[in-house]
């Protein structure tokens, strides 16, 4: 199926995790939220004064968080009205919404977790925006690059120096590392959790490592190795068996773990 979306530049889309809606932003601020099922388009023009740059649905109540170049995160309903907006110090270049453990029976979202410029982490509270948490890292990983969280409120991170680290969210470790590796010498491009597995999937150097996280071991039985160039990113299927990559030179691959 071609959807037409009527924006030029697009920069950015996404779907939802909870109903048959995709959101597509472009380079002017603009986004489009399509339904699937019922074939409503809804356009916001203006959304944003500069380039979407990243974006995520909420599991649970199927907000829509957006952040720009022009350095500010929107938190939207699922059409497209904007609820909260909020400046930050570096434009966001990727965003999740996450759980951060305080009671073992609340597993609400409680924070989004933005990726700023790749300088810091900024854990932005749902609950108490006014009071956010910004974490910084080790100048000798690099920048981040990616990051995703598992387990009990814990956050992997990737750096582009080929750097991993595992940090703490809960209230009485938050930042603390847990661990910290180097998987790649040159650089790190994307990386991947598999709750069904515990694996990590780190790409970098032209390859890609899965490391064992109940262990921090690569398992070098199953690196990927036969890649057409630069991997751009790479993602587990929903059961956590298939691990999925593509390429920047426009090759997608999967494999079995």
């Amino acid at each position: 199926t071609k959807l037409d979306t009527a924006l030029k530049d697009p920069s950015f889309f996404c779907w939802s995790r909870t109903s048959s809606q995709l959101v597509v932003g472009n380079k002017n601020g603009n986004i489009l939220v399509y339904d699937r099922r019922t074939r409503k388009k809804v356009s916001v023009l203006g959304k944003h004064p500069k380039k979407i740059t990243c974006g995520c649905w909420s599991a649970q109540t199927n907000k829509l968080a957006l952040g720009s170049d022009d350095r500010t995160l929107t938190l939207s309903n699922e059409s497209g009205d904007t609820l909260e907006q909020t400046e930050l110090k570096h434009a966001p270049i990727d965003m999740q919404f996450a759980t951060q453990k305080r009671d073992a029976s609340d597993d609400s979202e409680t924070h989004l977790s933005i990726n700023m410029g790749g300088k810091s982490l900024l854990l932005y509270d749902l609950k108490e925006p006014d009071n956010p948490l910004e974490l910084a890292f080790s100048s000798k990983y690099g920048s981040i690059v990616a990051h995703t969280w598992f387990g009990d409120g814990l956050m992997l991170l990737g750096f582009s120096d080929g750097y991993v680290v595992v940090i703490s969210t809960s209230m009485r470790e938050i930042g603390q590392e847990q661990y910290s590796g180097q998987f790649h010498k040159k650089r790190l491009d994307s990386i991947a959790y598999s709750p069904a597995l515990n694996y990590a999937a780190v790409a970098g150097d032209g390859g890609i490592k899965l490391v064992d996280l109940s262990t921090f071991k690569d398992l070098k039985k199953e690196t990927v190795t036969d890649l057409d160039g630069s991997v751009a990113k790479v993602e587990w299927s929903p059961d956590g068996h298939v691990l999925c990559a593509s390429t920047k030179r426009g090759q997608v691959a999967t494999y079995l773990a």
